[in-house]
C-alpha cells in the first residue's frame, strides 16, 4: 500500500496546478491524514471533496487513496478508482494505484490489466512495469512477467534512478534470471556505489550463478559498508555453504 500512495501522490501533486483545489480541498490535505495515521478523517475529507466536486478525478483518486491506504478497504478503493478513470482515462496512477487496489483484492487478472493501462500511458514509469511482472507471478504466467521486466529494462530503467534498477535486479532475482540480476545491480551501484544491500543481493546472484569468488567479494563490500544481511552470507558461504542460492 506505501507504493500505492507514493505513485498516486506524487504524480497528481507534482502534475496538476491550482485549478484541482477548487472548494478548498487539496491533495496534500489527504496526505496530510494519511502520513499521521487518521485514515478516518482522510475518507471523511475525500467523501467531502467528492460531493462538492463530483467531476474531479483527483477527488475520487484521493477518496480510492483513502480507503485503500487509510482504512485497508480495497473493495471500496475499486470503484472510487474506476470512477475517478471514468472521468480521466488517460492517468497513468490511477490505473496504477487500482492495480495495487486489485492485488490486495487477489484479483490478479484485473491488477494485471489496470497495471499494463498504466505502463503503456507512462511507459518510463519503471514501477509499472515491475508491478505488472509482480500480478503476471500470481498468475503464474513467467513468460509475460520476463517480457515485463525487459520492457522496464528496455524503455523505463535507464530513465530512473538506482532504485529503479535495483528493484528491478530484485524481479529478475525471484523469476531467477540471475545473469540479467546481476546486470541491473551493477547498473545501480553504478548510481549507488555505497548501497549495502545492493552488494548484498549482487552476491546472492553471483552466487546463484556459482560464481563463489565474486560472491564472496560482494559480500564483504556489503558487509564492510555495514550490511547485516550481507555479513551473515558471507559467513555461510565462507563456512562452506556452497549451494547456489535463490534470493527472494
Amino acid at each position: 500500500m506505501k507504493r500505492a500512495i507514493q505513485t498516486f501522490l506524487a504524480a497528481i501533486v507534482l502534475g496538476c496546478g491550482p485549478s484541482w483545489a477548487q472548494g478548498g480541498y487539496s491533495i496534500e490535505r489527504v496526505h496530510a491524514y494519511l502520513t499521521s495515521g487518521d485514515g478516518a478523517s482522510a475518507v471523511r475529507y475525500a467523501l467531502a471533496w467528492t460531493k462538492a466536486e463530483p467531476n474531479n478525478d483527483n477527488a475520487w483518486g484521493s477518496l480510492g487513496i483513502a480507503y485503500g491506504v487509510g482504512v485497508h478497504q480495497p473493495q471500496k478503493a475499486i470503484p472510487a478508482f474506476k470512477y475517478a478513470l471514468a472521468i480521466n482515462p488517460y492517468s497513468p496512477q490511477n490505473f496504477s494505484a487500482l492495480g495495487e487496489m486489485y492485488l490486495d483484492a487477489k484479483k490478479f487478472q484485473e491488477a494485471a490489466d489496470a497495471f499494463e493501462r498504466a505502463a503503456d500511458l507512462a511507459p518510463a514509469k519503471s514501477s509499472y512495469w515491475n508491478n505488472l511482472a509482480v500480478a503476471y507471478v500470481a498468475l503464474n504466467q513467467r513468460d509475460h512477467a520476463l517480457d515485463a521486466l525487459e520492457k522496464n529494462e528496455a524503455a523505463a530503467a535507464p530513465h530512473g534512478t538506482w532504485i529503479d534498477w535495483y528493484n528491478l535486479g530484485n524481479a529478475y532475482n525471484k523469476l531467477q534470471v540471475y545473469e540479467k540480476a546481476v546486470n541491473a545491480y551493477n547498473r545501480a551501484l553504478e548510481m549507488n556505489p555505497r548501497g549495502a544491500t545492493i552488494w548484498t543481493r549482487l552476491g546472492s546472484a553471483e552466487q546463484s550463478l556459482g560464481r563463489w569468488e565474486s560472491a564472496l567479494e560482494h559480500y564483504q563490500l556489503a558487509m564492510a559498508l555495514g550490511d547485516k544481511a550481507g555479513a551473515q552470507d558471507y559467513a555461510k558461504l565462507q563456512n562452506g555453504s556452497m549451494t547456489p542460492k535463490h534470493a527472494g
